[in-house]
């Protein structure tokens, strides 16, 4: 089973579940890592803001100390 994890219409990556067993998978399972990967985009979102913030605060201390 393979799951994009999707943030603003692009694709970042992808969760991708293997199994031996071709009847491994359920609905519910695809469910499950579709909500899971919904989740890793927000997570994604926000590390990506905390960067930005973190890079500009450092932006706006050497301005200062200058």
């Amino acid at each position: 089973m393979v799951v994009p994890i999707i943030l603003d219409g692009q694709r970042l990556g992808v969760i991708n579940l293997e199994s031996v067993n071709q009847s491994a998978f359920t609905f519910d399972h695809l469910r499950f890592v579709s909500n899971l990967a919904e989740h890793a985009a927000i997570a994604i979102q926000n590390a990506r803001l905390f960067e930005a913030v973190e890079r500009r605060a450092e932006e706006f201390t050497v301005l200062h100390n200058v």
